[in-house]
Protein backbone atom coordinates (compact mmCIF):
# COMPACT_ATOMS: atom_id res chain seq x y z
CA UNK A 1 0.00 0.00 0.00
CA UNK A 2 2.86 2.30 0.84
CA UNK A 3 4.58 1.63 -2.52
CA UNK A 4 1.33 2.27 -4.40
CA UNK A 5 0.78 5.65 -2.75
CA UNK A 6 4.42 6.56 -3.35
CA UNK A 7 4.02 5.67 -7.05
CA UNK A 8 0.90 7.84 -7.37
CA UNK A 9 2.71 10.72 -5.68
CA UNK A 10 5.69 10.41 -8.04
CA UNK A 11 3.43 10.25 -11.11
CA UNK A 12 1.52 13.32 -9.93
CA UNK A 13 4.76 15.23 -9.31
CA UNK A 14 6.09 14.38 -12.76
CA UNK A 15 2.78 15.37 -14.38
CA UNK A 16 2.71 18.73 -12.63
CA UNK A 17 6.35 19.36 -13.57
CA UNK A 18 5.63 18.59 -17.22
CA UNK A 19 2.83 21.15 -17.37
CA UNK A 20 4.68 23.92 -15.57
CA UNK A 21 7.91 23.72 -17.64
CA UNK A 22 7.95 25.55 -21.01
CA UNK A 23 7.78 23.39 -24.11
CA UNK A 24 11.23 22.97 -25.57
CA UNK A 25 10.10 21.55 -28.92
CA UNK A 26 8.06 24.58 -29.90
CA UNK A 27 9.70 27.66 -31.36
CA UNK A 28 8.91 30.91 -29.57
CA UNK A 29 6.18 33.00 -31.12
CA UNK A 30 7.32 36.15 -32.90
CA UNK A 31 6.89 39.23 -30.75
CA UNK A 32 6.75 41.79 -33.56
CA UNK A 33 3.29 42.71 -34.77
CA UNK A 34 2.97 43.92 -38.34
CA UNK A 35 -0.35 45.46 -39.28
CA UNK A 36 -1.25 46.14 -42.88
CA UNK A 37 -4.06 48.49 -43.68
CA UNK A 38 -6.57 47.91 -46.42
CA UNK A 39 -4.46 49.99 -48.79
CA UNK A 40 -1.45 47.76 -48.12
CA UNK A 41 -3.38 44.65 -49.11
CA UNK A 42 -4.70 46.25 -52.30
CA UNK A 43 -1.16 46.75 -53.59
CA UNK A 44 -0.59 43.00 -53.86
CA UNK A 45 -0.51 41.90 -57.48
CA UNK A 46 -0.93 38.33 -58.62
CA UNK A 47 1.37 37.39 -61.49
CA UNK A 48 0.53 34.46 -63.71
CA UNK A 49 3.66 33.09 -65.29
CA UNK A 50 3.33 31.22 -68.55
CA UNK A 51 5.93 29.35 -70.55
CA UNK A 52 6.34 30.59 -74.10
CA UNK A 53 6.79 27.59 -76.35
CA UNK A 54 8.50 28.04 -79.67
CA UNK A 55 7.75 25.64 -82.47
CA UNK A 56 5.42 22.65 -82.52
CA UNK A 57 4.45 20.86 -79.36
CA UNK A 58 2.12 17.98 -78.58
CA UNK A 59 -0.82 17.72 -76.21
CA UNK A 60 -3.13 14.89 -75.23
CA UNK A 61 -6.77 15.32 -76.25
CA UNK A 62 -9.48 13.25 -74.56
CA UNK A 63 -12.17 11.91 -76.83
CA UNK A 64 -15.30 10.77 -75.00
CA UNK A 65 -18.06 8.72 -76.64
CA UNK A 66 -20.63 6.10 -75.69
CA UNK A 67 -19.63 2.51 -76.12
CA UNK A 68 -21.67 -0.67 -76.02
CA UNK A 69 -24.47 -0.75 -73.44
CA UNK A 70 -24.30 3.05 -73.13
CA UNK A 71 -21.08 3.10 -71.18
CA UNK A 72 -18.78 6.10 -71.35
CA UNK A 73 -15.55 5.35 -73.23
CA UNK A 74 -12.63 7.77 -72.86
CA UNK A 75 -9.84 7.58 -75.42
CA UNK A 76 -6.77 9.80 -75.47
CA UNK A 77 -5.20 10.96 -78.69
CA UNK A 78 -1.93 12.80 -79.14
CA UNK A 79 -2.33 16.04 -81.12
CA UNK A 80 0.73 17.94 -82.31
CA UNK A 81 0.55 21.55 -83.54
Amino acid sequence: MKALSLGFAAAFALGVAAFTAPASAMTPAPTTVVSHGISGMSQVRYVKRTVVRRGPHCTMRRIVHRGPHGRRVVRTQRVCH
